[in-house]
């Protein structure tokens, strides 16, 4: 009730034809120091690439981490502004534009717009906030092309999201999105095909950690590794040491 509330008497301001929050705390402070035109360079510009670019499945493989030092932080709160999926009274302009779901961040919120609705929309999804100056901000996640985002973290250099896709005859497809902010790598991974639902149970609220190479999610079954430099997996029930056989990352 109380996010209902808050997302009614919200005030806002208008940049450029966007809506964005006009609280002006600082939760710009979970981005530090990225330049984001940079780290979005490298990606793909071409729309039909985008929309048709399916995830990826890593292969699963052995090694050796020590999570029990690490910090790990939970998923932002969320609550939902608006349905993606109600195709009547959604219009082809709401495409992209039209936000569904903020995420609390410190004090604060980030916004996500609609990025996915059968026979509608097949748009990028954008993130935006508020800098500690004032200043409305915007990523459009180009990579994240046709979903929507459910889930939200970020530690260190990487943004996570947790990424929703509904069809036409009622299917629906969940991917992780996985973002270095420094680099710009930009991974996009099934999680039906990599066993996160089975393995992890809710993996949408499963906790985060990272080094410099991998990102950890952890819920109270499993751990998964996804070593974003080998691009491959480790998943095991052993939440504070995945231990293997084969090779480490660190």
């Amino acid at each position: 009730m109380k996010h209902i509330l808050f997302a009614a008497i919200l005030c806002t301001v208008f940049h450029s034809g966007q809506v964005f929050a006009s609280d002006k705390s600082e939760q710009a402070k979970i981005f530090p120091n990225y330049d984001f035109a940079a780290s979005s360079r490298t990606w793909n510009k071409d729309p039909f690439v985008n929309m048709m670019k399916r995830p990826e499945v890593w292969a699963k493989t052995t090694f050796t981490l020590d999570i029990s030092t690490l910090a790990f932080t939970k998923a932002f709160n969320t609550w939902p502004i608006s349905d993606p999926y109600n195709i009547e009274e959604l219009k082809p302009s709401d495409c992209g534009d039209k936000i569904t779901r903020g995420f609390e961040v410190n004090t604060s919120t980030i916004y996500f717009t609609l990025g996915r609705c059968p026979e509608m929309c097949s748009s990028p999804p954008a993130m935006r906030w508020v800098d500690k100056a004032g200043n409305p901000k915007e990523v459009v996640l180009l990579p994240a092309s046709n979903w929507n985002v459910i889930s939200f973290w970020q530690t260190g250099n990487y943004a996570v999201f947790g990424l929703e896709a509904e069809y036409e005859l009622g299917s629906k497809d969940e991917a992780l999105g996985i973002w270095n902010l420094k680099t710009g790598q930009f991974n996009l991974l099934s999680v039906e095909k990599t066993n996160l639902g089975t393995e992890l149970g809710d993996w949408k609220n499963s906790r985060l950690a990272a080094t410099k190479t991998a990102v950890i999610l952890k819920s109270p079954l499993a751990a998964a590794v996804f070593s974003t430099k080998a691009k491959k997996i480790s998943i095991s029930s052993n939440t504070t040491h995945i231990q293997n056989s084969v090779g480490s990352d660190k």
